[in-house]
């Protein structure tokens, strides 16, 4: 439930980021680009029955996503095998740590989110513009949801090309490596083809951890240009 509340508070966030673009033309467009992202989700309203509705937002309210080889998970993971051999109770504290973060996890993300919000409304000069600002609220996201899904990794793409191709095409080469060896091991027959979901492999942790560094570099960057002006209406920032 909370990744879902995570994702949908940042969607909602992100149209407060227009209000600090650099003119009401590049406003309009982010918040359409926004509003675009959500056209899909109108099917359901449109389409579905009553109990189909109810369905659809029962399920969605009540999704959770695995607790992977990724991020603060893999950390948690790594630490605590590493340490269970030679010191079993601080092995034991770190995989308490895991547990704690899979809950409270996503609060942390959403209260970070949530200042990250505020200081892009109320600074006078933020130096960040609303794709920046984005793209560094979804990479935060990535790097501290409690719970991951290979799939999340495609929504920050978008938004990092728009700010800085340079970003863009490491983050979406990374990440598209990393997700393409998960689904071919998913993958139960190639004639035809079949695949089958289940908690991907250890062996996919080194592709997991660039992909991890990438993203963490890539939202580093876009913080560091903070005090710098932000960007006019239609640039992208090549390196």
């Amino acid at each position: 439930m909370y990744e879902t509340t995570t994702c949908s508070f940042l969607y909602w966030r992100n149209d407060l980021d227009a209000v600090r673009c650099r003119d009401r033309r590049r406003g309009a467009w982010f918040t359409l680009g926004c509003a675009i992202a959500m056209l899909p989700f109108l099917h359901t309203f449109v389409a579905f029955t009553p109990d189909q509705k109810s369905a659809f937002v029962r399920n969605v309210l009540g999704y959770t996503s695995y607790r992977e080889w990724w991020g603060v998970e893999l950390v948690t993971r790594a630490l605590a095998a590493a340490f269970k051999p030679s010191l079993l109770s601080f092995a034991l504290d770190i995989e308490d740590f895991g547990a704690f973060y899979a809950i409270a996890g996503s609060r942390i993300l959403l209260t970070t989110t949530s200042a990250l919000a505020i200081y892009q409304l109320i600074a006078r000069r933020p130096g960040l513009d609303a794709y920046a600002m984005a793209g560094l609220c979804f990479c935060l996201f990535l790097l501290m949801a409690s719970g991951f899904g290979v799939q999340y990794l495609g929504s920050v793409v978008p938004l990092l090309f728009a700010r800085s191709i340079r970003d863009g095409v490491a983050v979406a080469t990374t990440s598209g490596v990393f997700i393409g060896l998960i689904y071919c091991s998913f993958v139960q027959t190639w004639s035809p083809i079949f695949s089958q979901h289940y908690d991907f492999s250890p062996a996919f942790v080194l592709p997991s951890c660039v992909a991890w560094w990438t993203l963490a570099r890539s939202a580093a960057r876009i913080w560091r240009t903070r005090d710098w002006p932000a960007a006019e209406s239609g640039d992208v920032i090549a390196a």
